[in-house]
């Protein structure tokens, strides 16, 4: 392994014979920091330092002011850019520039378990936006690796869906919009029916035999006709189920100086510049009633009451 300071790559080849990387140097490196119980923070620079000595690899630089100097160095600065024109700082634990980003954790649990498998790949996470937020004149670096300090060290190439997502935003894409609504209730109309309608409404559901379920719809296909299929209860629930979004979406999102990020900050600075009076409070909700059972449809003041429990029949064979 050696490194050719003239394009400030680093060159992976065999070690000659006589490096000095004997066995017992190895072992003794693995023996001192098999037993660091520290942070993270107090550990991982001396253990990647003391790890390019082993190797025979330079030490990183100091850091300087300007992130363009840095291009070997510990805690080199990022900057995120998010959608709602904000921007923070992140560091990377160690940047090597057209070589590698590398993101230190310590976890303190045991290796191949699943607690440390999702931490690992949490850190390796951290570790492509970091790639992702570097300059685009320094090119992104071909390797990934995430050190769990003194125990593991892994490493990662190849960014296939880096690949994919430039080659998808390179493209010129043209979005549809709709003619604009005149009136403010119709588009809370058009979008509620898909934010807040249930995938399949009661009124559908034509039969029921124990096994298979009958539903109609309509077949856009064939002018509009309402028609009536045949699913199995299980493939029935599978459809169902396709509609429901997994944690962490949601249907309904504000982007701009709506976005949750922002969304106080932006209102009140848009008030002070519009020297608009800042809302008044909404009168507090009172809770709703609490459920007492569905009315008779008979009746308008009567209760249904459940008086027994019919457990479904199976479809009589050859039925």
């Amino acid at each position: 392994m050696a490194t050719d300071e003239t394009n400030d790559t680093l060159i992976l080849n065999d070690p000659p014979e006589d490096d000095g990387l004997s066995p017992d140097l190895i072992d003794t490196f693995i023996a001192r920091w098999a037993g660091a119980t520290g942070t993270e923070r107090a550990n991982y620079q001396l253990f990647l330092t003391e790890l390019c000595a082993l190797l025979g690899l330079p030490q990183p630089d100091p850091a300087r002011q300007d992130t363009h100097d840095n291009a070997y160095c510990f805690e080199r600065r990022v900057v995120f850019q998010h959608g709602d024109g904000t921007e923070s700082h992140g560091f990377i634990d160690l940047y090597r520039r057209t070589c590698y980003v590398l993101e230190c954790k310590q976890t303190g649990l045991s290796l191949d378990t699943g607690g440390w498998d999702k931490a690992m790949l949490r850190a390796h996470g951290q570790a492509v936006q970091y790639v992702r937020a570097l300059p685009a004149a320094e090119g992104r670096p071909p390797f990934v690796v995430v050190v769990d300090v003194g125990r593991s060290i892994e490493l990662y190439s190849e960014f296939s869906l880096d690949r994919i997502l430039e080659t998808l935003m390179a493209a010129d894409w043209v979005v549809y919009s709709k003619p604009c609504l005149a009136r403010t209730d119709t588009v809370v109309n058009y979008l509620g029916r898909y934010s807040h309608r249930i995938a399949l409404s009661d009124r559908r559901l034509v039969d029921f035999d124990g096994a298979s379920v009958q539903l109609s719809y309509k077949d856009y296909r064939d002018g509009d006709r309402r028609k009536v299929m045949t699913l199995t209860a299980e493939e029935l629930i599978r459809r169902f189920l396709l509609h429901v979004l997994p944690k962490g979406f949601m249907r309904v999102r504000h982007f701009g100086f709506l976005a949750n990020r922002c969304r106080a900050r932006r209102l009140a600075e848009m008030r002070t510049a519009l020297s608009a009076p800042p809302p008044e409070a909404s009168a507090q909700e009172t809770p709703a009633a609490r459920f007492d059972g569905y009315p008779c449809p008979k009746c308008p003041t009567g209760k249904l009451q459940v008086r027994g429990h019919l457990a479904p029949t199976g479809r009589a064979e050859g039925g």
